[in-house]
């Protein structure tokens, strides 16, 4: 009787055994167990698991351990992305805790940037390369350097298919078009004034080219990359347009002001007096338009419903240049060319934080999602 109390108990032990790492019932499983792993093992698309197993043993595609399942992703973080003039750099600031998460030097004068729609690609225009750089946002490294004659500003299209990048030197009077599934000049809209200096794109057929000599905004057919139709304007420096597309906003230096384009009838329809506009953006909500005023050191808040002033501000620093936003709205960022530094203002209420320091000469901003 006690020899087969022994062979009993071994028996149990090993049934015990078995069943703890997985060897017996249950069914098989090829991405380390992830519901039922052995202890310490690492679950697919999840975090690692810790102690003894309690599932099953059965699929779970990214839990913890225990057969809980759910698993972590990381969520996007929230970019803006700001080119200097002078040094080539380009400062990618995390909008969760306003600062430089990371730098990369893509050239020596940066004309001009715009994210992908999904945030992975940052696309940089440097003058003195006459290049366009593709950088991954997710490393931060250049990805791709795409040759284009005096690349100046970029606008990409809402489905991210072609990045049209304006052509700043008034050579050939162009805007070259950029096929981002090849990173490739896929085409050429000519005939756009005599220097389109800034592009904005509201919708998948239409974009808005701004000759900065002429005065002039430039109606692009998308579909065949043309010239549709041309829109007095004055002089500017820079384009917006509404999130919904339906307006388009231009500054008009001589007559101290911006311009309202109505897109359904490309005709201007409204205008708000500023002093010294520069360069401008719309909140993402819509409800907001701000003005950077160059040589008063300030910025205007117009209200899009009303067209009216609602604030004006100084920025903290000298010149202030361009200015975006958060993707969530929360934050305004405000460039400021003389200073190298960048305003933060919370939406909100208008208050600023301690500017962020970034290259010298910081012109272009734009904000986007990094995957």
């Amino acid at each position: 009787m006690k020899v087969q109390g022994e062979r009993t108990s071994f028996v149990y032990a090993v049934a015990l055994l078995l069943a703890l790492f997985g060897c017996g019932g249950g069914s098989s499983n090829s991405r380390n167990n992830p519901g039922g792993g052995t202890p310490g093992s690492t679950n697919a698309g999840g975090t690692p698991t810790s102690g003894a197993n309690t599932g099953s043993g059965g699929s779970n595609s990214g839990g913890t351990g225990g057969g809980t399942g759910g698993g972590t992703t990381s969520a996007p973080t929230n970019l803006v992305a700001v080119g200097s003039w002078t040094d080539g750099t380009v400062s990618l600031i995390n909008t969760s805790t306003n600062q430089v998460s990371s730098t990369v030097t893509v050239g020596q004068e940066i004309n001009g940037l715009a994210f992908a729609p999904n945030g992975s690609l940052l696309y940089v225009s440097d003058y003195t390369s006459q290049s366009v750089y593709v950088v991954d946002t997710s490393t931060s490294k250049v990805v791709a350097k795409i040759a284009v004659q005096d690349p100046g500003p970029i606008a990409i299209t809402p489905d991210g298919r072609f990045a049209y990048v304006t052509d700043t030197m008034h050579l050939d009077s162009k805007v070259t078009v950029i096929d981002t599934s090849t990173n490739t000049v896929a085409a050429t809209v000519k005939d756009v004034g005599t220097s389109p200096g800034a592009i904005a794109i509201p919708n998948a057929t239409r974009g808005y080219a701004l000759d900065t000599e002429l005065g002039s905004v430039y109606v692009l057919n998308l579909t065949n990359n043309t010239v549709a139709q041309t829109i007095d304007t004055g002089w500017g420096y820079s384009i917006a347009t509404s999130p919904d597309g339906k307006f388009v906003y231009v500054p008009d230096q001589a007559a101290q002001a911006v311009k309202i384009i109505d897109t359904s009838s490309n005709t201007v329809v409204g205008s708000v007096a500023t002093p010294d506009p520069h360069g401008l953006a719309e909140t993402p909500d819509g409800s907001q338009l701000w003005v950077t005023n160059t040589s008063q050191g300030s910025v205007t808040v117009i209200s899009t419903s009303s067209n009216t002033v609602l604030k004006t501000f100084n920025s903290l620093g000298s010149q202030p240049w361009d200015v975006a936003f958060s993707p969530d709205g929360k934050y305004g960022y405000v460039t400021n060319s003389g200073s190298s530094n960048v305003s933060v203002v919370r939406v909100a209420d208008y208050t600023q934080t301690s500017p962020i320091q970034v290259g010298a000469q910081p012109h272009w901003i734009a904000s986007g999602r990094s995957k």
